[in-house]
């Protein structure tokens, strides 16, 4: 027996208008496609014409788990309205093997179908290629482009957006000193009470918080460093007497007459 995940969607315009809903739907599929094995059912309240919708996630991330099966729609537009949105569903599809069945079987012919994929191909290419642009640009300006360190928080109330100290950054200056005075990691975790999901933070990150230089100043980039604009929390030359840190500073290239 084929394994199948099952995609409902109607807006609340359409259901209002044409006075079906996403159990009716469901129902219907059940009833059409009984000789699948129903793994999934995605609901899908959102307009067939946006990209950015939570049941085109679900779908991405779970057609794995029908690998070699069938995905199953009352009619194409239920998944999507915009072709270049469906050749990115079709695409996906077809990375796991899944084949694409409706209620109204008149399916578009193969051509079309390869002509859509091919296009979903290149407009995922190209959205890479913007993402890598921005990050080049954010980089030449001095800006973080990853997860906030502890310490830092995002204030999106500045344009562009900046990395602001947060009220960990007491906790962090604390954890400075007292490497600089050579106390062993498993140590400032215990006293400073440092946990995450697990308990107390593991010895690896204390060790890389440590060792960052993001904390004196500077960011990184496609393997390149260069001072960034956010506040540091450590001057520089504190950091490289922290034994371990010595190494960074070639790698910076930190002046002998730096000063704090």
């Amino acid at each position: 027996m084929k394994k199948a995940i099952l995609f409902v969607r109607v807006s609340s315009k359409e259901q209002e208008e044409r006075g079906f809903s996403l159990q009716a739907q469901e129902q219907q599929l059940r009833n059409y496609f009984k000789e699948y094995e129903i793994i999934d059912i995605i609901y899908d309240k959102t307009s067939g014409m946006k990209r950015d919708r939570d049941g085109l996630y679900q779908l991405q991330s779970k057609l794995h788990l029908i690998k070699d099966g069938v995905l199953c729609a009352t009619e194409m537009d239920r998944l999507a309205r915009d072709p270049k949105i469906m050749g990115v569903i079709e695409y996906w599809c077809d990375q796991n093997n899944v084949k694409i069945e409706t209620i109204d079987t008149n399916h578009k012919d193969e051509f079309v179908t390869d002509i859509l994929q091919v296009t979903a191909k290149k407009e995922t290419k190209d959205r890479l290629k913007r993402i890598l642009r921005g990050k080049d640009m954010s980089f030449e300006l001095g800006r973080h482009i990853a997860k906030p360190p502890l310490g830092y928080v995002y204030n999106k109330n500045l344009k562009p957006s900046k990395l602001v100290q947060d009220i960990n950054i007491s906790i962090v200056k604390r954890m400075f000193e007292m490497r600089k005075n050579n106390v062993g990691y498993f140590k400032i975790a215990k006293e400073l009470n440092l946990r995450d999901k697990s308990g107390n933070l593991s010895f690896v990150r204390i060790k890389k918080m440590l060792e960052n230089p993001f904390y004196a100043g500077y960011i990184q980039y496609r393997k390149i460093w260069k001072k960034g604009i956010h506040e540091p929390i450590i001057p520089i030359n504190d950091f490289l007497l922290i034994k371990g840190n010595e190494k960074w500073k070639e790698i910076l290239k930190i002046d002998e007459n730096a000063t704090n």
